[in-house]
């Protein structure tokens, strides 16, 4: 049953009701016969004619009442989180959010929606006015006994979320529950990726690429390349599939960061080289755009820029057969992330340049995070 669209509305209204005021719903009628009633008239395509639907509710109801049998007829909760996020991510606001964001937030979504609270309802179904800062606050909390990184993001969520409630006058409401709550302290990251481990690592994916044809399980070609650029350029995981053919210099690879960093020109060293142009190699035979600034060396299936989706699901197959390789050689291997690898990048940087190659602008905050192996020093007399 589709809705079709609407008739001219009847005119004969409950004096109560002002269609100038009072908003009605689409495809809701007052109908003055009998005793008067409201219904929902829409067009059903199978039977072609329009079909009217009684809502049990008599000439005495109010606006809100009418909204509310309206919304249980197609379904819908008004007066939910839910409700409020899917209508946030069809807003102009959503759609001028970054793409990372965006997938960030739909990941909060799901998970904020789909917890269940003590009577065994969806969070997503509890009314508006049930969130109070004591509730977002005993959410956060539980979320971080599980994930600190996630309960901070689910927070940021939230609060953005009541935040444009507020500002386009959403769903009545009028404060932010979420204000006053506070984001809980991230221990930050600080496992360093031993040599052994990133060499094991590197040997199977080269082994991987070395194969013939596609399988399931497999480690695509690009994941060795991805590896030694991140680790020798001391680079974020976008930051390595923004490269473009324009960033090959001469002098060697020019890094463009994000985040703030400083960029910088990484010079060329036969590990570096190598790296690049195998992943230059799997651009031969497939269509090139013709503006070299924007041909991305790590291409997908389309062609574009890689996904980053699609190389954290090539990572988990990488650490997955490393793991099993490791159980059948009787050695010992331990996992890192991609983000691992500037780790170890600015940590085996010398000294004099750690600071410059991490293109970090606060030294503090490029030791805490990134520096991670204690430094060797003289003893204090000899």
């Amino acid at each position: 049953m589709a809705p079709r669209g609407r008739q001219k509305r009847n005119d004969k209204l409950p004096d109560h009701i002002k269609p100038q005021a009072d908003k009605l719903p689409n495809y809701a009628y007052f109908d003055p016969r009998y005793r008067g009633r409201w219904v929902i008239k829409i067009y059903d395509p199978d039977a072609k004619r329009t079909k009217e639907h009684p809502l049990n509710l008599d000439a005495t109801a109010n606006i809100k009442d009418i909204w509310t049998a309206y919304d249980a007829f197609f379904g819908q909760n008004r007066d939910s989180f839910k409700y409020l996020s899917d209508k946030f991510q069809q807003s102009l606001q959503w759609r001028n959010l970054a793409k990372s964001t965006q997938n960030d937030y739909i990941k909060c979504h799901d998970a904020i929606c789909t917890k269940k609270t003590k009577s065994g309802a969806s969070l997503g179904d509890i009314p508006l006015t049930s969130w109070t800062t004591g509730g977002i606050r005993k959410y956060r909390d539980a979320r971080g006994e599980v994930s600190t990184s996630r309960a901070n993001h689910e927070l940021r969520y939230i609060k953005r979320l009541f935040s444009w409630a507020i500002e386009y006058e959403q769903c009545g409401i009028t404060k932010n529950p979420g204000t006053g709550v506070k984001r809980l302290k991230e221990t930050p990251r600080r496992h360093y990726a031993h040599d052994q481990d990133y060499e094991f690592a590197l040997t199977i994916a080269k082994a991987g690429a070395k194969k013939k044809g596609k399988s399931k399980g497999s480690i695509p070609d690009y994941v060795w390349p991805f590896m030694e650029i991140a680790y020798l350029c001391r680079l974020r995981k976008s930051e390595v599939l923004d490269l473009t053919l324009s960033d090959e210099l001469p002098k060697g690879l020019q890094i463009d960061r994000r985040k703030g960093s400083r960029g910088n020109t990484t010079k060329w060293n036969p590990r570096l080289r190598a790296a690049w142009n195998a992943a230059k190699h799997r651009l031969k035979g497939k269509p090139q755009k013709l503006d070299p600034t924007i041909q991305h060396v790590f291409i997908g299936n389309d062609y574009g820029r890689l996904r980053e989706s699609t190389l954290d699901s090539a990572w988990r197959r990488l650490m997955s057969t490393c793991e099993s390789k490791a159980i059948e050689q009787d050695t010992k291997f331990a996992r890192f992330t991609p983000h691992d690898l500037k780790r170890k990048g600015v940590t085996d940087t010398p000294e004099s340049q750690k600071q410059a190659g991490s293109g970090h602008k606060s030294e503090q905050v490029m030791r805490d995070h990134y520096d991670v192996v204690p430094p060797e020093v003289d003893p204090s007399a000899t």
